[in-house]
């Protein structure tokens, strides 16, 4: 009777192992399944894009000067928008993050009409102007097959603005003619109407959009 005993220890010992195995088993697939449902969480990226819309509107458009002085922009320079990211998913369509991004651009300013000092087609300095931007996104995915994914995103933040002008001539005649600009802040904004991406874990993408992220963007991204 004992060894009966010991067996329906045993035998309760083992059914009930079995069951404690068998549901950790099936909650763990089941975290699984949820995890691919939701994986991967976060995404890490690395962008460069042309030239800003701020950047084109500040040095193509017609400089600041004082009085009835006229001048135009050449010898244009733009080095185009750089720039890092971090997104978080919500859920397997809706993502949100932060990105920050540098850009510069500078034009030779040129004297387009006579002034009582000056005649036209005097040079007359250097503007360089460097942006720093910080914004806030969101990415919506509309579409996913395979490898490839299409998104759309919108963004907005803060740029700070940092002009500096380099004098080619050095002479009241030159003060009394240009505007001198000063740092100052800006709402940094970007619409991102098409984002294709190809890739698993490391993908790498391209984005055609408008704003403080260049029209045309390409970059690089981890997702985790």
């Amino acid at each position: 009777m004992q060894k009966k005993s010991h067996l329906r220890s045993l035998g309760a010992i083992c059914l009930g192992t079995a069951l404690l195995f068998g549901s950790t088993q099936i909650t763990a697939q089941s975290w699984r399944e949820k995890d691919v449902d939701y994986f991967p969480r976060h995404e890490i990226t690395i962008h460069y894009g042309t030239p800003t819309i701020l950047e084109l509107t500040t040095q193509l458009g017609s400089p600041k000067m004082s009085g009835n002085a006229q001048g135009k922009s050449e010898n244009h320079q733009f080095t185009g928008a750089a720039g890092l990211g971090y997104q978080f998913s919500i859920n397997p369509n809706l993502a949100i993050g932060i990105a920050g991004g540098i850009s510069h651009a500078g034009a030779d300013i040129v004297l387009t009409a006579d002034t009582p000092q000056l005649k036209a087609g005097t040079k007359l300095y250097n503007s360089a102007l460097t942006t720093y931007s910080v914004q806030l996104n969101a990415h919506w995915t509309y579409l996913e097959e395979d490898l490839w994914s299409l998104s759309c995103g919108v963004y907005a933040g803060a740029a700070y603005m940092d002009e500096h002008i380099q004098k080619y001539l050095n002479s009241p005649s030159l003060d009394a003619t240009v505007k001198y600009p000063s740092d100052r802040m800006k709402l940094a904004y970007h619409l991102t109407a098409l984002k294709v991406r190809y890739g698993d874990v490391f993908g790498v993408y391209g984005e055609l959009g408008f704003g403080y992220r260049g029209l045309v963007n390409i970059g690089i991204s981890i997702k985790l």
